[in-house]
């Protein structure tokens, strides 16, 4: 709604009084408006309200025309009788285009509720098409911001009713929402996000069934080794060669399903962010276009005329002695009424362009995150860290006993690593040594005198599984220590022993052994 000064008020004054100076008895009054922190005496609305219900004095002739006009005309009660609608209405200081907009919308909210109630009664029930709309329709839409509360459930009638979907369809459409579709020309970014979408949606289903066949087998397997001498070594090594198999096939689709995982996670990311620089870019030509659109009309002729009024003003500094500007100053009023207008509007939209994509942004992370949770993937980032540094299960056939190797070191040990004291320091809360024996009863690491301490009385005397820490853990925690935070803790977190995981690992170490073989052959 802008501001007045004292020099604006000062003219204003002059004006009411039709006077080229100011009288005598105003001037102290006028000067009332400026203060040691502000000169200018800048107010407000609401402040130059309050001042002039003060010193009704600055405005007594326009008070007394505005008495006299209203009391010809209907009598003071009537005009009374709508101050006091208007204020309930829309407040004290409501602005004149505050009131036509809010208007304008009410109007368009009711013709577009008579519409629909004409609609429900037909067989179909029409959607508006942004698209089919004239510049000014769009305008009338874009400000109105009605909620079609009418059409909220309502069913599409022209399409065939298929029925209510079952359970795995709806949370599949719930989390397979395309949120990387993208309207028009793609680019790069936006064609690989939506081929790895669609990879990733073609693998899961996949991936999911061979993961269910290979649990089966392992519990066949699990249920065939119990009962070993019930069956013939024949049936048992096939039994063991299936469940390889299966092992193998789920672990090769595993891969390919993770590989695609991870296109997404790069690929979605990247093309939401263009995708919303694209937006950004249409946003400010549809917006010109609404708003001049909207200029044209009626509403738009009054907001420009009365605002325009207010901007040359203040440019001019209160305009001459009469409060008056010329043609060139209004039309430059005008010029900045448009554009703080369009600047508003482009604001809005933008704001709302950016919510939107936040929102997409989040629903990105959840989705690569359900992934990776729900089917034990690994993030690029993770991948080489974890495959590399990571104790992983596996199982002899010969001894029928589990045994457990980390890649990076190249060991293997037939204990079971204690992952509850990666940092390898005593348990002991007096003590800051490093922790070399361990108890397996009570699952705590000591120095060697804590641990003598701590075992000497209680029933800690009879805690007879204590031992001296392998050297391989000592090592392997001196190696992981060196990690970034992030990494240290995805590769503590524990041991691996998902049989299609190290199948997995196994493959890929089997994979870069050969290639190291032939570029060694060709040297």
């Amino acid at each position: 709604l802008g501001t007045i000064n004292r020099y604006q008020c000062d003219a204003l004054v002059r004006m009411v009084y039709n006077t080229d100076e100011t009288p005598e008895h105003l001037v102290p009054v006028v000067q009332r408006m400026a203060s040691p922190n502000d000169p200018t005496g800048e107010m407000d609305v609401e402040q130059f309200s309050h001042f002039i219900s003060e010193h009704m004095e600055l405005l007594a002739p326009a008070f007394d025309l505005q008495t006299r006009l209203r009391s010809r005309l209907f009598g003071q009660g009537f005009w009374k009788s709508l101050t006091d609608r208007r204020t309930a209405d829309f407040g004290e200081l409501a602005s004149a285009e505050d009131i036509l907009l809010r208007k304008r919308r009410e109007v368009a909210a009711e013709d577009r509720k008579l519409k629909t109630r004409r609609t429900k009664g037909g067989r179909t029930h029409m959607r508006i098409n942004p698209d089919m709309l004239d510049s000014r329709s769009k305008s009338a839409l874009l400000d109105s911001r009605v909620e079609d509360e009418d059409l909220q459930g309502v069913p599409n009638q022209s399409e065939p009713d298929s029925g209510k979907p079952s359970d795995v369809d709806s949370e599949a459409g719930s989390e397979d929402e395309n949120i990387y579709k993208v309207e028009g020309m793609l680019s790069e970014r936006q064609q690989a996000a939506l081929q790895a979408y669609t990879t990733v949606t073609r693998l899961e289903h996949q991936f999911a069934s061979a993961m269910g066949q290979f649990r089966e087998r392992e519990i066949a397997m699990y249920n065939r080794k119990g009962e070993k001498h019930l069956i013939s070594k024949e049936r048992l090594q096939e039994s063991i060669d299936s469940y390889n198999e299966l092992a193998t096939e789920a672990a090769k689709l595993k891969h390919t399903f993770q590989v695609a995982v991870n296109d997404l996670h790069v690929f979605g990311a990247e093309s939401l962010q263009e995708t919303e620089r694209q937006q950004y870019v249409q946003c400010i030509a549809e917006v010109d276009e609404i708003c001049s659109a909207w200029f044209e009309s009626k509403e738009g002729k009054i907001y420009l005329k009365m605002v325009s009024k207010e901007h040359a003003l203040q440019m001019t500094d209160g305009g001459n002695r009469f409060g008056m500007v010329s043609k060139a100053e209004l039309a430059a009023g005008q010029k900045r009424a448009r554009d703080e207008y369009i600047s508003k509007k482009g604001k809005e939209r933008a704001e709302e362009i950016a919510e939107r994509f936040v929102q997409l942004q989040e629903k990105h992370k959840q989705r690569i995150n359900s992934l990776v949770k729900t089917y034990n993937l690994m993030l690029e980032e993770y991948e080489e860290a974890v495959v590399k540094w990571q104790w992983q299960r596996l199982h002899d056939d010969e001894s029928d006993e589990a045994y457990f190797t980390c890649p990076g070191m190249g060991v293997i040990v037939w204990m079971e690593p204690f992952l509850f004291n990666v940092a390898g320091i005593c348990e002991d809360t007096a003590c800051d040594n490093q922790a070399t024996r361990r108890c397996a009863t009570c699952n705590h690491e000591y120095c060697a005198d804590c641990d003598m301490i701590v075992h000497a009385y209680g029933a800690a005397q009879n805690h007879t599984l204590r031992m001296d820490i392998p050297v391989e853990e000592t090592e392997w925690r001196e190696k992981v220590q060196t990690l970034p935070k992030h990494l240290r803790s995805a590769v503590t977190k524990s041991i691996c022993v998902d049989g299609i995981e190290v199948t997995r690992r196994q493959l890929l170490a089997q994979q870069s052994h050969d290639a190291a073989l032939e570029v060694e052959s060709g040297d």
